[in-house]
């Protein structure tokens, strides 16, 4: 039998470390991939980024970047 290893659900905002940047950031959970590597970002072209980054709501477009990311912890 092999072992199951049930996480909890991700919190309205998260914690991450980008290590290619070398700097942490908290962005809404909803843009962490299921296995909590990477993360969806707005391109250049997205109107009011600030609203997208404070809404817990924001989904990734069909125009954003993934960016390796570690992690940290979740809340909210």
């Amino acid at each position: 039998m092999a072992n199951k290893i049930f996480s909890k659900p991700l919190k309205s905002f998260s914690v991450v470390f980008f290590p290619l940047k070398q700097r942490y950031g908290v962005i809404p959970s909803n843009l962490i991939n299921g296995e909590k590597t990477c993360c969806f970002w707005y391109g250049p072209k997205t109107k009011n980024p600030s609203i997208l980054i404070k809404s817990a709501d924001s989904s990734p477009k069909d125009d954003w970047k993934d960016y390796g990311m570690k992690f940290i912890k979740s809340y909210g």
